[in-house]
């Protein structure tokens, strides 16, 4: 769900305290709710996804998305898939059987 226009663009603080650091060294974060705004324009973000931190550089075309576009926080890996079908394919040969 979007925010409402009235409001103004949710930034965590941990984005205003190093908006003037002109270090290249990546701002970690934890926000994944905050907007790109222009301060941060040339930084590189490491935003936690919950397992870890995932690296993100922030250029023109990225301002006003979330820090959280870019990190995907669920995976769903090719064993869980293999594991889906193998229980199907058990199913049918239990079922031939009897």
């Amino acid at each position: 769900m979007n925010r409402s226009s009235w409001k103004l663009p949710h930034v965590n603080a941990s984005f205003f305290r190093f908006w003037k650091r002109s270090s290249d060294r990546p701002i970690n974060t934890w926000s994944r709710g905050s907007l790109f705004l222009y301060p941060s324009l040339n930084k590189t973000f490491k935003i936690y996804n919950g397992r870890k931190f995932v690296s993100v550089q922030v250029k023109k075309p990225l301002l006003g998305y979330y820090s959280g576009d870019f990190c995907m926080s669920k995976f769903l890996g090719r064993k869980i898939h293999l594991r889906k079908k193998k229980e199907k394919s058990d199913f049918k040969k239990i079922i031939w059987v009897i």
